[in-house]
Formats: C-alpha cells, sequence, structure tokens
C-alpha cells in the first residue's frame, strides 16, 4: 500500500457512509500494514481515527474489542507510548461510561500507571497508581491483591526512580507482608527489589540480608527470570565495595543460569542489566576493551528488544556508554552518546537520568573548551548550561518530596559550577561585566532551591479561603500523626502494633495523596527563576552589599556586589585555605573557648574577603564548610575583628530572600515576644542555669508571654505561638546525623524537624536560644539541614541561630542588648551586630571572656526586617514578683523613711 493509498484510505473512511465496524476494520487493517506503521500519516494519527470512531458506535463491546486488537498490536511492538496512549483513551471512555464500575476504572488506573512508568514519566505514573489505590481501597477490599501487586511493589519503583528510598523501602516492605503466604514468585521479587533499594540508600547490610533471602528461596517452578536478579545486586555491592572479582563471579553466575533458561521477555531485561553492571565491574578494573564490548552488547540487546522504539532504558545504557568515553576522553563520542540519551529520554520523561545526558554533554563540551579554547564554543556551553537548567527547573517542581530534590539538585550543581568557571573565563578574556552576572546567576541557581519552593508555597499561602485553610490544617495533623507512627512503628518490638501501626501509616499515606491533590494548586505555584535585575534591586533598596561563595572540585568563586558593580575572583581549593579554615573553626570549641587564633583568622579573611570596599551592611552567603564561619569573628589587617566595621547577616540564597521579601503575612500580630524555657531539673539536660535571666531581661524591655517550666510545653508552644511577632526560646536543642530527628526539648514533649518540615509558620521572627539549631549535615546544594532551616522551610522569614553549644551567661547579656535595640526600632540583624558590639565594648568583663566563642555563636538568617514591638513599660507587680528581695528592700526604706520623719521632728 503506497503512502498516497494510505492517505485516500483515511479520507475515505471519514467522508463516505461506511458502518462504523467498517469504519474501524479498515483503520485497524490500515495501522496492520507496514506501509501505514511507516507512513508520513503516523501511528498516533491513526489511533486518534480509531478512537475517534469506535467513540461513534456508542458500543461498550465493540470499543472494547477494538481497544484489546490495538493493545495486543503495539504491545508486540514493546511501544510503551502507544500503550499509554490506548490505556488513556481507554480510560477517558470508562469514566463516561455510566456502566463501568469502579472496580473497572481501578484497573485502568493502574495499567495506565504501569506504562507511564515504562515510558518514563515517573510521577503521572505515581499519580495514577495512587488513584487506583484510593478507588480500590474505598470500595472493595476483593482488590487487595492487586493493589499489592501491581501497586506496592511497581509504586516502590517509581519513588526508588526518584530517589525517595524510604518511601520505597516501606511500600516494598508492606508488599512483601502480604505476598509471604500468598505467592512464593511475588515474595523473591519483593526481596530483590528490597535488595536494590537497600543497595541505592547504601544500606548494604541489609541488602544483602533480603539477596540472600531471595537465593535461598529460589526453586524450579520459579520463573527463569527471578533468579538471576540477586545475583546481579550483590554483583552491585561487590562493584562498590571494591571487590571487582567476586563482582565478576557473581555476574558469571547469573549468565550461566540464564543461558539455561528458556528466553523470555523478562529474562532479556535481567541480561541488558547484567551487561551493563560488567561494563561498570571491567571498568574499575581499568579493562576498558572488556568495559566497552559489555556496553554495547547490552546496547544491542536493549535496542532489538525494543523493536528500535524510543525507551529510557536505551537512554541509560547511552548515558553508561557515555560516561564511559568521557572518562577515555573520547569527547565527540562521548556527546554523541549523550545525544542518543536525551532523545530516549525527552518524550514526556520526568526520569532524572535527563540531568545525567545534559551533564555529560557539559563536560564534553567543557573538556573540548580548553583545546578549542574560542569565545564561540564558550557562548555555546553557557548556552547549554542554560537549557539544561531550564529542564532542571521544570523537573523539580514537580517532585514533591525533598529527597528527590537534593538528588536532582546533585547533577545540577555539577553543570553550574562548569557554567561559572566558563563564565570567568569568558570574563577574564573579554572584561565584559554579563559574563560576571550570569556567573552570579548560575551560582544562585544551585542554591537551596528545595528551600525557595517551600518559602514561595508558603508566600500564596492564602488563610481567607476557608476551605483550603481547613485542608492545610488536615495536612499538617495527618503528617505530624504520620511522623510519630513512623517513629513508633521502628521502635516497638511487638509484632501485633507493629502491624498495626503499618495500617495506619498506610491509610494517613492515602488521606496525604487527596489533601495533596486538593491544595496542591493553590498552594505549589509555578516559580520563576531570578533575574540579575531583581539582586540590584533588593541590595539598593537594602544599601547592602552582596558577598557569594560558590565552591567546585577545584576552586571557591567570590562574587562581590557593591550597588551595581559587580565583582568576583577566583581561589584554587589548595591545602592553605583547607587549614587556615579548620583552624579557625576549632577556636570556637569548648576547649579552646579562652584561645583565639586570630594569625588563622586574619589569613582566611585575605583569603575570603572581597578586594574592592564593601558596605557596612553586608549579606553573605556561604557555601559548604564556610556555612560554620561566623565572618564577624575574622581578624581584619588592622587586627580588629570584622564585626567592628561591617553589620553581617547570612541567607542560603538571595533567591529565598527576594521571595520572602515580596510576602506579606497575613495574619495579625500582637508585637510582643512569646519567651519559651523549660525547667529540666529532673533531666540530665538540667544545664540551662541561666536561662531565666535571660527570659526576663526580655521582658524587662519589651512586653512578654512566659511560659516557664511545666508551661513551657510543645502543646502551649503550638496552640499559643501564631499570634506572637517575636518567638524565643531557650531550651536544650539536639543535632542528629539523620536530620529528621533533630529535635527541640520543650518541657514534655521534643519538637522534631520532621515536623517542622510538614508546619507552617508565619510569625516574623524566631529566636533559637539553644546549642546547634545551625548546625546540621551539609547538603551541598541546600546548605546546612539545621533546625534553623526547618523553621525557615516552615515559613518564617527571621531566624537567629546559635552555631555551636553556646555559654549562657554571655548568651543573657548579648540577648539583653539585643532586645534593646528591637525596642528602639533597629532591624534584626543590625541590632544583634550591635548587641554582640555592646557586649564586646563592655568594661566589666574580661578580656579572657570576649573571645568569639561567647559572642558569635549566634547567626542572623533570612530577612533583616523591623518590628514595631511594644516597649514594656513599668509594673510594680512584676518588679515585686520577679525579684526575691524586692519586698525587704521596700521594707527597709519604708522603716528609714519612718525614723528620717521621726528624728526630724
Amino acid at each position: 500500500m503506497t503512502k498516497l493509498a494510505t492517505f485516500l484510505l483515511l479520507i475515505t473512511v471519514h467522508v463516505y457512509g461506511f458502518s462504523q465496524e467498517s469504519k474501524l476494520d479498515s483503520l485497524l487493517e490500515l495501522s496492520n500494514t507496514n506501509e501505514g506503521r511507516n507512513s508520513t500519516i503516523d501511528q498516533t494519527s491513526i489511533f486518534e481515527a480509531i478512537f475517534t470512531e469506535s467513540i461513534a458506535t456508542n458500543k461498550t463491546g465493540i470499543r472494547n474489542q477494538f481497544f484489546s486488537k490495538l493493545y495486543d498490536l503495539y504491545y508486540s511492538q514493546l511501544d510503551y507510548f502507544q500503550l499509554s496512549n490506548i490505556v488513556r483513551k481507554q480510560l477517558d471512555c470508562s469514566k463516561m461510561d455510566s456502566s463501568n464500575n469502579e472496580i473497572d476504572i481501578a484497573k485502568l488506573e493502574m495499567k495506565y500507571g504501569y506504562f507511564l512508568n515504562k515510558t518514563g514519566d515517573i510521577l503521572n505514573s505515581i499519580e495514577h497508581y495512587n488513584n487506583a489505590m484510593i478507588i480500590g481501597t474505598y470500595t472493595d477490599s476483593s482488590l487487595i491483591d492487586y493493589f499489592y501487586r501491581y501497586i506496592a511493589i511497581n509504586q516502590s519503583v517509581n519513588y526508588a526512580t526518584i530517589a525517595d528510598y524510604d518511601k520505597a523501602i516501606q511500600l516494598q516492605s508492606e508488599a512483601l507482608d502480604y505476598f509471604m503466604t500468598r505467592s512464593l514468585n511475588e515474595t523473591v521479587k519483593c526481596h530483590n527489589n528490597l535488595g536494590d533499594y537497600y543497595t541505592l540508600s547504601n544500606d548494604y547490610n541489609n541488602a544483602i540480608k533480603h539477596y540472600n533471602i531471595s537465593i535461598s528461596l529460589r526453586d524450579s517452578t520459579l520463573q527463569s527470570h527471578l533468579v538471576p536478579t540477586p545475583y546481579v545486586g550483590l554483583s552491585k555491592i561487590a562493584l562498590n565495595q571494591h571487590d571487582p572479582d567476586r563482582a565478576i563471579s557473581l555476574l558469571d553466575e547469573a549468565l550461566a543460569f540464564i543461558n539455561k533458561s528458556p528466553p523470555s521477555y523478562n529474562t532479556k531485561e535481567v541480561l541488558i542489566e547484567l551487561y551493563l553492571t560488567k561494563s561498570l565491574v571491567y571498568k574499575q578494573l581499568n579493562n576498558t576493551e572488556r568495559s566497552f564490548l559489555n556496553a554495547t552488547q547490552s546496547l544491542e540487546i536493549a535496542t532489538k528488544y525494543y523493536n528500535h522504539n524510543k525507551h529510557r532504558r536505551l537512554g541509560y545504557i547511552h548515558n553508561t556508554l557515555g560516561l564511559y568515553q568521557l572518562d577515555n576522553k573520547e569527547f565527540d563520542d562521548a556527546e554523541n552518546h549523550f545525544k542518543k540519551a536525551l532523545d530516549n529520554l525527552t518524550q514526556n520523561t520526568t526520569d532524572p537520568q535527563i540531568m545525567v545526558a545534559y551533564n555529560g554533554m557539559i563536560n564534553c563540551m567543557y573538556y573540548n573548551s580548553k583545546t578549542k579554547n574560542t569565545q564561540v564554543f564558550r557562548d555555546k556551553i553557557i548556552d547549554l548550561v542554560n537549557r539544561a537548567n531550564d529542564v532542571y527547573y521544570k523537573l523539580k517542581q514537580m517532585y514533591k518530596n525533598d529527597p528527590s530534590k537534593y538528588f536532582l539538585a546533585e547533577f545540577s550543581d555539577h553543570f553550574l559550577s562548569i557554567g561559572i568557571s566558563v563564565c570567568f573565563d569568558s570574563y577574564t578574556e573579554t572584561k565584559r561585566k554579563t559574563y560576571l552576572n550570569q556567573g552570579l546567576l548560575f551560582s544562585e541557581y544551585s542554591k537551596a532551591s528545595a528551600l525557595i519552593d517551600a518559602i514561595t508555597k508558603h508566600k500564596t499561602f492564602d488563610p481567607i479561603q476557608e476551605k483550603h485553610n481547613i485542608e492545610i490544617n488536615k495536612l499538617t495533623t495527618l503528617k505530624q500523626e504520620q511522623t510519630y507512627l513512623l517513629s513508633e512503628s521502628t521502635s516497638s518490638n511487638d509484632s501485633v502494633s507493629t502491624l498495626s501501626y503499618k495500617k495506619n501509616i498506610r491509610t494517613i499515606n492515602l488521606q496525604l495523596d487527596v489533601l495533596n491533590k486538593q491544595t496542591s494548586y493553590n498552594v505549589q505555584p509555578e516559580i520563576t527563576n531570578i533575574d540579575f535585575k531583581d539582586i540590584q534591586k533588593y541590595l539598593k533598596s537594602n544599601d547592602i552589599s552582596l558577598i557569594e561563595y560558590h565552591c567546585d572540585e577545584e576552586n571557591l568563586f567570590v562574587f562581590s556586589i557593591r550597588d551595581s558593580s559587580v565583582n568576583c575572583k577566583r581561589i584554587s581549593l589548595s591545602n592553605s585555605l583547607e587549614r587556615e579554615l579548620n583552624n579557625t573553626l576549632q577556636s570556637f570549641t569548648f576547649e579552646n573557648r579562652h584561645r583565639y587564633n586570630h594569625k588563622s583568622a586574619k589569613a582566611l579573611f585575605n583569603i575570603l574577603w572581597p578586594n574592592e570596599a564593601i558596605k557596612h551592611r553586608v549579606l553573605i552567603i556561604p557555601c559548604n564548610k564556610l556555612m560554620n564561619l561566623p565572618f564577624e569573628a575574622l581578624t581584619t589587617n588592622s587586627n580588629n575583628y570584622l564585626i567592628k566595621t561591617h553589620s553581617i547577616q547570612y541567607s542560603l540564597s538571595i533567591n529565598s530572600l527576594i521571595t520572602k521579601g515580596y510576602y506579606s503575612h497575613q495574619n495579625e500580630f500582637n508585637n510582643q515576644a512569646l519567651c519559651i524555657s523549660p525547667n529540666f531539673k529532673q533531666s540530665k539536660n538540667n544545664h540551662l542555669k541561666n536561662s531565666l535571666t535571660e527570659i526576663e531581661s526580655i521582658e524587662n524591655v519589651i512586653e512578654s508571654r512566659l511560659l516557664l517550666d511545666d508551661e513551657a510545653s510543645k502543646t502551649n508552644y503550638l496552640s499559643q505561638s501564631p499570634n506572637f511577632s517575636v518567638i524565643h526560646i531557650t531550651t536544650h536543642g539536639e543535632y542528629n546525623e539523620k536530620t529528621e530527628t533533630s529535635y527541640i526539648q520543650f518541657s514534655e514533649k521534643k519538637l522534631f524537624a520532621s515536623e517542622l518540615y510538614n508546619m507552617h509558620l508565619t510569625n516574623p521572627l524566631v529566636v533559637l536560644s539553644a546549642c546547634e539549631t545551625a548546625d546540621g549535615k551539609n547538603q551541598s546544594t541546600e546548605g546546612l539541614l539545621s533546625l534553623s532551616r526547618a523553621f525557615t522551610y516552615a515559613g518564617i522569614p527571621s531566624v537567629i541561630s546559635s552555631q555551636w553549644a553556646v555559654e549562657e551567661r554571655s548568651t543573657a547579656l548579648v540577648f539583653s542588648h539585643f532586645y534593646q535595640g528591637l525596642s528602639q526600632n533597629k532591624s534584626t540583624a543590625s541590632a544583634l551586630s550591635d548587641a554582640k558590639l555592646s557586649y564586646l565594648n563592655n568594661p566589666l568583663i574580661s578580656k579572657e571572656y570576649k573571645t568569639p566563642f561567647y559572642w558569635a555563636g549566634f547567626m542572623h538568617w533570612g530577612i533583616d526586617q523591623s518590628l514595631s514591638l511594644n516597649k514594656k513599660s513599668f509594673s510594680f507587680k512584676t518588679f515585686l514578683s520577679r525579684s526575691p528581695n524586692s519586698l525587704i528592700l521596700i521594707t527597709l526604706l519604708l522603716i528609714l523613711l519612718m525614723l528620717f520623719r521621726y528624728f526630724k521632728r
């Protein structure tokens, strides 16, 4: 059949009055012909025509018959894009057809989720699996087998793809609990998957345990493709543990088993993965020839298996080959593979592998630029970095959880660092400031993107919408309950209780999915990239200079802006920089509290501080280890602390400040402080001896509500805090390596970071007078994942927090001056800076207690803002209640007065 005949057949079918069945038969015949499959009128057009005609029949049986035929046609070709289109149309028809029950719709939702996963549209796949789970759970318990088989297992694959390994493990564990007494094959599959997920999360002990269980369960009745899978997984662990010989042995064992088994589609998928893994092993052994040979073999099998259709697995393999050739400095060949990877990944994909492909292409061009060294070539790299960043920005807006966003950001951080380096080289050659502007923007794009998403979410929150507000409150409550149940389920030794916890968690997860869908349109706006003019406008309106730091593997870039002037210097990450930084940070430990290393602090100042003049007020955006450094404690060339000449505030990114700047609080605050101080007399944490003095110094300056001792409860904080302008918490805080378990201690309970991340807070200022509230895990693209950041994430625009285990007496003095400054309408950052200076200039404090350990521990993060706080008026009642000896003094004064009057007579 010629292309012209194909076109005429379509026209004839649409114009002339054939019976509906004849039209469908003709169209289906066309779709089955080779000419029809290869004609300029592509398969999608034919499919749409068939769908239109099948709707016109208005007969469910006929329509389903043709859906079935089309499904078989494209499944034989493994054309997952067409299969997902077919199921989507079938799902649409089922929803319109009143005769279909919700169970049929749930099954189609599951099938659609499966094919979306195959095409790489991971986030939509998750949504449709959830739709099926929600429908089935609330309609018919007989679907439970389907849900565990197709959702819990396949949904876990989705979450693993977007690096949410905890969620993947949770779902797969639930599936394992179900299948252990029902299906040996599915039990083996669950153990294999759990092994994979634990491997990805670097928990090799648990991974090996599940792989070994899978091997011990193998049986002649098992499907052949399941048996070699754990050997491939174990070989990856051996590879990660630098034992390539064991890895090869395990892969050979898996291959021998496959060769004895009858061929199948699933077996070929294992073969593809096996040869790809073998390629990586030989790469570690520096056997480049065999490495490339195995990767090529994997590509050949995959290309035939997928019938030359686009598939994300092909994208993975091209990425692997590209990375192989990149290591071998075969840049042109590597770039070609990365382009092919993009070609297989870009159609409807939300798979993070697309960032690997962009990273690879940018790397190839960057290394080529070192030999070609032309500005035209560098401009192409800058353009590609911008394009890659646009794709990253779209992807990370779709990813709802932070682990996935961090995972994506790791990719972007690398290509943005290349962009910064190329911009600096371009500026050095051309002296055009626009390159520095672009370099600064690249640096900004790499910072705190997950935090900025959260800030923007709170910016658009509108409590006036009563229904929406109720939904948000439900969402917060459910997430808090989820955190509690997860904690209890992991610590419980009672199997019955654990099972009950898991069931409750599953119910909450379903409710969360529904609420997330209901609130996402109002809470998650589209976020636009920051513009350089926005930065200039912010700095000018606040009369402040900006210093932003960015590290790559070799260099530290220091960007500085005063007014409209942009400058940058590149510093090699030498051993001397590392040494001086470590020496200075050591000065802030308790052991060295009276011995400050001025020599290292001065050397560090000369390395890190810009060469040009900087305004008095400075905004610093640090990176990596510089997050732990209070810059105001650096020693200048005039042998003074930097705080003597500059008022310094900090932020994780300037974009977060600009976003916050447009944010107006909806609540009306009472211009007072809520001061919270638990009593730990019966606890090992009873070391906050001067906390009451600190609280009283605040109450003496501004109107305050005190929550002391037992009243300083988590419940009281959550219920009373929303109306206060300032929240001041003086208590015990602790940072844990597992960030979400870091906490602030109240009188009866702990407030965990995981809870804060799920809250919506609006107070203008939170002061965390507790140990280590600014310390945390350093996430390269997000900064320190600290308790301080958790409050910012929850919506607080200004946070003052401690960088180390602060000394209580000096803290009380600093905060007394700080709140006096606030009462005089000083801005938050200026008030803190002046309070530190007042401490340093106090003649009553001896020199040994004026080292930075005592005054530099608190850092101001976020917006510098003025707060109209109510000054405290004198209260005789308060004077009596707060001064233990006041009654005695007053009695003595009265006696003296009476004696004076008596003798005067």
